[in-house]
This record gives structure tokens, C-alpha cells and sequence, in this order.
């Protein structure tokens, strides 16, 4: 995974590509949300800067874009 972490500039959450999301998923879900507070259960991608970003949330719908 990368160091430098990319923010999106409409909502503040990190950028992911595809396969990073997945992977972060994956590795929450093994360890159990030891170092996090919420285990990601989905990814979806961001209608304002094209990227993936990472949901608690089951059944997360973005929002259109604003601009």
C-alpha cells in the first residue's frame, strides 16, 4: 500500500484505488477492527473525485455530486 495518502478534496476521506480498498478491507476484517474503531464493510466510489473511499456503513448510498 502506499505512504502518501491522497484526500479527497469534497468529502476529507481518503483515496483509495480498487485493489487498496479491498485490501484494507480484507486486513480489518482478519484482525478484527483491533486498530480501528469500525470495520469498513464496503467501498464505493466517490462521485466527485473518482476514487474509492471506505464505509461502516452496510448500505451506504453517496450522494450526487455538488458540483
Amino acid at each position: 500500500m502506499r505512504d502518501d495518502k491522497r484526500i479527497c478534496p469534497a468529502s476529507g476521506k481518503v483515496c483509495y484505488s480498487r485493489a487498496e480498498a479491498g485490501a484494507v478491507m480484507r486486513t480489518c476484517k482478519r484482525y478484527g477492527g483491533r486498530f480501528r474503531k469500525q470495520i469498513p464493510k464496503r467501498a464505493y466510489v466517490c462521485p466527485d473525485c473518482g476514487c474509492y473511499h471506505l464505509t461502516h456503513w452496510k448500505n451506504f448510498v453517496p450522494k450526487k455530486s455538488r458540483f
